[in-house]
């Protein structure tokens, strides 16, 4: 499984690089235009390397409404997550989308695909999400917000654990993970263009704007989520949602190095929680319980 917890490792990093990135947008640009053109580029990539990838392959039949429900998931996520941040700012938001993904993700997995988290699974999340929690609230000045906007920092997390785990049941069914991944995101795409096209759209067509908006969709969306697609077919979706902790990790390392941030003494403790809890989770397979059929 090392092979697997590494490319889900590299997909957050890439993921952990976008809040720095998106800040180099045009002032123009609002939270939902760049949530929806990250998610329409990145598909538009995805569906080209899925062509080139499988030009020779012979594919199952699509259950669509399984893709269906993956791209609500994807596409309604994205829209919670920056309403959360509209409504109850970046620090309590981030952390809530981010430590409620793991524990949904657990929970369909025991009830959709039958993979239990054992209790180091557990250990392991609980550790990652304090951490993960500690890191952002360092940053903030207070840890309060509207209510509306925590409810949708909630469906941020269910609705990414939503595309994890049906991402992980097409797999099993036999389709490729790349296809998987481009067909559940070419549809979220498509519910994103009427999100796209009613803002104010013309911050792309800036050059500084077109080589964010690029970043984004190619570097922050359609490689790490093709490296965590191929990561699904090899670990647990409860395993690959909790590694997607690292996420925070990197950012905060950006913004240590690029940025010229300097971290609080709470900011140091959650990563050292967060390391521990990400190493549990690297632990070799055979000193760990199972999660995986036939495994």
């Amino acid at each position: 499984m090392g092979r697997g917890l590494l490319l889900v490792l590299l997909a957050t990093i890439c993921w952990g690089t976008s809040g720095t990135s998106s800040t180099y947008a045009p002032e123009s640009a609002d939270a939902q235009s760049i949530g929806a053109i990250r998610v329409i580029i990145g598909a538009l990539a995805l569906f080209v390397f899925a062509l080139i990838d499988g030009r020779n392959r012979r594919r199952p039949s699509w259950r669509w409404l399984l893709v269906l429900i993956g791209a609500i998931g994807v596409a309604g996520g994205q829209l919670a997550f920056f309403t959360a941040i509209d409504r109850a700012g970046v620090a309590v938001s981030t952390m809530l989308t981010i430590g409620v993904a793991p524990v949904f993700a657990g929970i369909l997995s025991a009830r959709f695909l039958h993979q239990r988290p054992g209790r180091l699974w557990a250990v392991a999340t609980v550790l990652a999400i304090a951490g993960a929690a500690m890191m952002v609230l360092g940053t903030a000045d207070s840890v309060g917000g509207d209510p509306l906007g925590l409810l949708f920092g909630l469906l941020g997390g269910a609705g990414y654990a939503i595309y994890v785990t049906v991402s992980k049941l097409l797999i099993e069914q036999g389709h490729d993970a790349v296809d998987v991944t481009a067909a559940i995101f070419c549809v979220a795409a498509v519910m994103l263009l009427p999100v796209f096209f009613t803002g104010d759209w013309r911050w792309v067509l800036e050059p500084r704007g077109a080589v964010v908006a690029l970043y984004l969709g190619l570097l922050t969306n359609a490689l790490p989520y093709h490296l965590f697609g191929l990561g699904l077919t090899l670990v647990p979706v409860a395993t690959a949602a909790t590694l997607t902790l690292m996420e925070p990790l990197t950012a905060t390392f950006l913004g240590v190095v690029w940025l010229g941030e300097r971290l609080s003494g709470l900011q140091w403790l959650g990563i050292a929680l967060l390391m521990a809890g990400l190493l549990l989770l690297a632990l070799p397979a055979r000193s760990r319980p199972s999660t995986m059929p036939g495994r």
